[in-house]
């Protein structure tokens, strides 16, 4: 079971990079739903319910996303089904709060996001959420790759707002010059 369990979770990995690859808005929630998916079945081989339904309620909302219906409202019911399913099913005591909490930021995050990046900022920071939970609940393949892929896109964030920030001070200044004082 635990081999399966890491291979899913492999896999749910790889989905999970291609949508920090992904250019569109719609590439990121694909990806994000079949990492949901997979990750779930994971979970759930791993006895981990509150992860796997917290999954489950992520992988609703996608399809709800990609069918362009959610609106507050219904990003609200998300959130309350995300949060009353999870204390339901959560078998960790205080530390099955976070898959709660993971979803609930991506759900929030989701809806607020106006374009591909601040969706993909927004699941690096689950990403780190869930991988913490993960190195918990013994799925290191997970916990390794959501942790790697966290970090590398943190860093090509950091690099990409670095150089947006050069191209907005050289079209304000005509290049960086050391002021007199």
């Amino acid at each position: 079971m635990v081999a399966s369990a890491n291979f899913l979770s492999a896999l749910a990995a790889f989905f999970m990079s291609l949508g920090v690859l992904s250019r569109t808005k719609r590439g990121v929630f694909v990806c994000q739903l079949l990492d949901s998916l997979t990750l779930g079945v994971s979970q759930v081989l791993l006895s981990s319910l509150t992860g796997a339904v917290s999954l489950a309620v992520g992988v609703v909302r996608n399809f709800v996303i990609l069918a362009g219906k959610f609106t507050l409202p219904i990003m609200l019911v998300f959130c309350f089904l995300t949060v009353g399913l999870g204390l339901i099913f959560n078998t960790g005591g205080l530390f099955g709060l976070i898959p709660i909490i993971a979803t609930l930021v991506l759900t929030v995050g989701s809806y607020y996001a106006e374009d591909e990046r601040e969706i993909k900022f927004v699941a690096m920071m689950n990403l780190f959420l869930w991988s913490y939970y993960s190195f918990m609940i013994a799925d290191y393949v997970t916990g390794i790759t959501n942790l790697a892929v966290a970090l590398v896109f943190a860093l090509a964030r950091a690099f990409d707002f670095s150089k947006w920030l050069l191209g907005t001070m050289k079209r304000r200044r005509g290049g960086f010059r050391l002021r007199k004082l």
